[in-house]
């Protein structure tokens, strides 16, 4: 049953993004060929972005919250969880009052990414948006774009050079955000589920070796950062 509720999970999320009729056709081919936009964040330019305001407040997520994370996001399973923070990924959970807004997931280690199969293998310097996730209620308010300022702020201060993170093509809200807050495409990775095959073509700076991709053009001299250092902004 978990697994059916993700999947209509999944589809209610695509029709609110492109609309019910776009999604009737880009389901069907989603199942067949995804695209994903690889984007990244050169964290030695200025980051001339808006704050948070005193009303939203950042924590970092632990495992004793996982019933709150898996409540607010249904594609979250227990088994996910633990693969994420067993990883070293942290999560930053924003809060209005007492209640969570906002999510977002980041990693400066190899992370699997289940939705192409393949494991992200950062460069030094690199830190990886791995997912974002508004409550349905708080959406088109702009927290994403005043969140994403903080975050790029922070991961610069603690001597990270990149940001870089993957968006469906069809992902328009969230390009939108990524464009504005400075993110550049530097290339695509497209998963062919071809049978019980799967196959992958790349472009630009996106590399796949095996089972593992990366982004080229990394930061001469940048330095890798330890996860005791990653603490919310």
């Amino acid at each position: 049953m978990r697994l059916v509720g993700n999947h209509l999970h999944r589809l209610r999320e695509l029709s609110r993004v492109v609309g019910p009729a776009r999604a009737l056709w880009i389901a069907p081919a989603w199942s067949v060929s995804r695209r994903y936009l690889v984007i990244a964040r050169d964290l030695r330019e200025a980051i001339d972005l808006p704050g948070p305001g005193p009303e939203l407040r950042c924590t970092e997520a632990n495992r004793d919250e996982a019933k709150k994370l898996t409540q607010l996001d249904p594609r979250l399973t227990r088994m996910e969880l633990d693969r994420r923070f067993t990883e070293g990924q942290i999560c930053h959970i924003w809060w209005v009052d007492e209640r969570i807004v906002h999510l977002r997931w980041f990693t400066d280690r190899r992370a699997f990414l289940p939705f192409l199969g393949l494991t992200f293998r950062p460069q030094d310097g690199d830190y990886l948006l791995y997912e974002v996730f508004t409550r349905a209620d708080r959406r088109v308010r702009g927290i994403h774009s005043l969140v994403a300022g903080a975050s790029l702020r922070r991961a610069r201060d603690l001597g990270y050079r990149r940001m870089v993170a993957l968006c469906a093509w069809w992902n328009t809200p969230a390009l939108k955000v990524g464009w504005k807050t400075g993110f550049r495409s530097v290339g695509t990775i497209t998963a062919w589920q071809l049978g019980p095959n799967r196959l992958f073509t790349n472009s630009g700076e996106v590399s796949v070796r095996g089972t593992e991709m990366s982004v080229k053009g990394a930061v001469k001299g940048a330095r890798h950062i330890s996860s005791v250092e990653r603490i919310c902004p």
